[in-house]
């Protein structure tokens, strides 16, 4: 049985997908997993100094102690804001929503016995 850790580390963009995985030592750090892993020269607009990272799925930083067998993720910048996106689709449909009365009243008029 080996002292090291083997950490997968995946960086992820819309036209490929790199996983790759690493033997360290047992108190290897994110940034350590990152620079072993080679994807520094492989893609070279990553900037160790500007990653944002995380370790499955919760943000975590290049200082983070890694355990067995944690996968680092490395997180493109948004191209745009969720929310700004979300508010773009909205006014671009041209119809708004009716309101939750609007609504009750109409699942009321639906749901009413055709005698009464």
């Amino acid at each position: 049985m080996t002292d090291g850790l083997v950490i997968e580390v995946v960086y992820i963009t819309p036209d490929t997908e790199r996983v790759m995985s690493v033997e360290l030592v047992a108190d290897a750090l994110v940034q350590d997993a990152i620079v072993a892993c080679g994807i520094l020269q492989a893609v070279p607009e990553l900037d160790l100094e500007t990653l944002q990272v995380g370790v499955y799925g919760r943000p975590a930083s290049l200082s983070t102690k890694l355990g067995a067998d944690d996968r680092v993720e490395i997180y493109r910048p948004l191209v745009r804001d969720p929310m700004a996106a979300r508010r773009q689709r909205a006014q671009s449909t041209g119809q708004q929503r009716p309101g939750r009365r609007a609504r009750q009243a109409r699942n009321a008029a639906l749901n009413k016995p055709a005698n009464s």
